[in-house]
């Protein structure tokens, strides 16, 4: 059994499970062709830059995404000045309901007054109060003053209003993208069955072994990693702003590309071959948080699964009077057309019942167009090969049925 990432041939004790898209951002796909040495490495170098990014902790914390060892991480976990003081420090902490609090770390300040005083100013978040003695025992022992009668103390409650809490934060903006690279990968690997040997594919491989970020740029080269726009060919049907990742699978000018968008946020293309292994399709993978599920979809049957269709008929009339004879009718409140099980029932010339029926006509149709188009156009006009017509139900007029015009409504996004 190969590794599809050193490409080493080993036995199949020494495979484990991996995950496309990481657990620790609710990543549900598995697979199991990669060895364990390569896994570890992955987790390490390729997936960590990505799941410890300080936005990725960010949306694991509010989405409630946990790690490896069941936590949910804290993405504010710093230490921060407060009101721009270099000398009051305080934390972020999130509390046992999630609910994020500030935390001011104690400030201790000792001072000689003269010989026999000292001064000490302490003060303690409101979470320490209960600790105050023991501060100022710590500090007594430390500079091995006398005891102190605490009865004469008086801790006087207070608080600071509205504190701006300030940290400098440094954000990764290359190291996370080798962990899309692998999520494309991996994805291009399971779902085309040739891909594995196309020489991209290779070359991948070793960028992912090597850990060599600055290679990754090389396919990861649609978008800077947060570019939403080009998300924009499928923003009608996928639901972008639900709390789902997706990764989708097509080809653009003969070439191989992987989409990924990890809950609208990290969102980047990456190109995988110069060569077209779909054949028109598109793949589109989807991770649902909600339903902890990964599903695959042929991106054509998500349109027939959101969209409801109807059809306008296109006619043609021999003659000015036929036409004017129509629309007196089609003005009627009952007007219609005689209708079969199929849609519109079609007749030939003369009147009497056509060989066709309306499903023969659309295959024909399609079956002829299928071959010529990666994207379905779905606004242009169905033409028929064959001339047919169809009848008016109550004047009984005989049209002739050039084809029909497709109106596609969406209902709702997946």
């Amino acid at each position: 059994m190969q590794c599809i990432i050193c490409r080493e041939e080993k036995e199949k004790a020494d495979f484990n499970d991996e995950h496309i898209i990481p657990d620790s951002l609710g990543g549900y796909s598995h697979i199991n062709t990669v060895c364990t040495t390569c896994n570890s490495n992955l987790g390490t170098n390729v997936d960590g830059p990505l799941v410890n990014h300080f936005i990725a902790k960010y949306l694991r914390y509010r989405y409630q995404i946990k790690g490896k060892e069941g936590n949910v991480p804290n993405p504010f976990d710093s230490t921060y000045m407060v009101n721009d003081n270099a000398d009051r420090k305080a934390k972020i902490l999130i509390n046992e309901n999630g609910v994020i609090e500030p935390y001011f770390l104690p400030k201790i300040e000792v001072k000689d007054i003269s010989a026999k005083t000292v001064s000490i100013m302490i003060s303690v978040d409101n979470k320490d109060k209960n600790q105050f003695k023991t501060i100022i025992n710590k500090i007594v022992q430390r500079n091995n003053l006398e005891k102190i009668d605490f009865s004469k103390l008086n801790p006087s409650p207070a608080g600071i209003v509205a504190p701006k809490l300030s940290a400098e934060i440094k954000i990764d903006l290359l190291k996370f993208k080798i962990g899309l690279l692998k999520i494309a990968y991996e994805f291009a690997i399971t779902n085309i069955m040739d891909y594995v040997n196309d020489p991209m594919a290779l070359e991948i491989a070793n960028v992912l072994k090597n850990n060599d970020y600055g290679a990754v740029l090389k396919y990861a080269n649609i978008g800077d990693g947060f570019q939403k726009e080009i998300l924009a060919p499928f923003t009608d049907y996928l639901d972008f702003d639900s709390a789902k990742h997706y990764l989708v699978l097509w080809c653009i000018d003969g070439c191989l590309y992987c989409y990924i968008s990890l809950l609208n946020t990290f969102v980047i293309g990456i190109k995988l071959s110069d060569k077209n292994y779909l054949d028109g399709k598109i793949l589109v993978g989807i991770n649902c948080l909600s339903k902890k599920n990964f599903v695959l979809y042929n991106y054509k049957d998500i349109i027939d699964m959101v969209d409801e269709v109807s059809y306008i008929p296109l006619l043609q009339f021999e003659t000015h009077e036929n036409f004017v004879k129509y629309k007196i009718e089609e003005s009627h409140h009952e007007f219609g057309y005689i209708m079969n099980d199929y849609g519109f029932e079609l007749f030939d010339r003369d009147g009497s019942s056509s060989k066709y029926n309306m499903n023969q006509l659309i295959d024909r149709y399609i079956d002829r167009i299928n071959e010529l188009v990666d994207l379905p156009n779905l606004s242009d006009d169905i033409i028929f090969d064959t001339e047919v017509y169809i009848k008016t139900l109550n004047g009984n007029q005989l049209i002739r049925l050039l084809g029909l015009k497709e109106i596609r409504k969406h209902t709702k996004k997946i």
